[in-house]
């Protein structure tokens, strides 16, 4: 169970860091590359059952329809 905790822990880490790589990078208006940024994190996390990943997803796809 802890090992699968820390699983998800990383996972939601990693998940984090891509979108809010992206928001960033949208800011400096690197339009493209927060393109890739989104879509590697749906890729990624867009079938995860766990709720956090599933929140961050929605929020990348979100971002992608703006």
């Amino acid at each position: 169970m802890a090992a699968e905790t820390s699983s998800h822990a990383t996972q939601e880490q990693e998940a984090t860091a891509l979108f809010n790589k992206g928001v960033k990078l949208d800011h400096l208006h690197r339009y493209d590359e927060a393109l890739a940024a989104y879509n590697e994190l749906i890729t990624r996390f867009g079938n995860s059952q766990n709720l956090t990943l599933q929140q961050i997803v929605a929020k990348a796809r979100h971002n992608l329809s703006l």
